[in-house]
């Protein structure tokens, strides 16, 4: 329980790595495969966001999803794979199902809580629907201080999580809101 391994990371430096990391899928988001199709990351997680001594990140494993059958990433990743492949609507990952994966990610790095041990998705539709205030979603190791910027993240990560892959926003478009909050 000492060190800097065990040191909560706090809202500016979460922030700054939901950022590196948004910005790193918009990039493979732009560009395509030989065949014109557009490139995806598969499933977003923590685990493949590698963080540098400033607290910049990397992405990694980004080939999975060209790799490794549909069947098997959606048992090794529950809670963090789109509602349409988990429940067999799609049979590929999309542009939109690393939307729906990367707003999971936001809210790991709010909650401070993993998605294998609460389901973070159903936790903040839940939170949602009750009309509850979504400050008290933050993670408590940040300290009491609920910014802004904060509730402006899960609207984000909220945007990310829309049932209906159309209505997720581009990861384009989640680079500018996280700028702009």
């Amino acid at each position: 329980s000492e060190g800097v391994q065990f040191t909560p990371l706090n809202w500016e430096i979460r922030k700054k790595i939901a950022l590196y990391a948004a910005q790193a899928v918009a990039l493979i988001h732009s560009r395509v495969t030989k065949n014109g199709e557009p490139l995806i990351c598969g499933v977003i997680k923590a685990s493949n966001i590698l963080i540098r001594v400033d607290f910049s990140a990397c992405l990694s494993s980004y080939e999975t999803p060209y790799l490794v059958p549909l069947e098997m990433i959606v048992k090794r990743n529950p809670g963090r794979v789109a509602p349409e492949l988990k429940y067999h609507y799609q049979k590929t990952f999309t542009q939109k199902s690393d939307v729906y994966s990367f707003g999971i990610l936001l809210l790991e790095l709010i909650t401070g809580q993993r998605p294998s041990m609460t389901n973070l998705s159903a936790y903040l539709r839940e939170k949602k629907i009750k009309g509850a205030a979504l400050d008290n979603l933050c993670d408590t190791k940040m300290g009491s201080e609920v910014n802004e910027s904060m509730v402006e993240m899960i609207e984000i990560a909220w945007s990310c999580l829309s049932c209906k892959p159309r209505e997720r926003p581009s990861m384009a478009d989640v680079v500018h809101r996280i700028q702009v909050s």
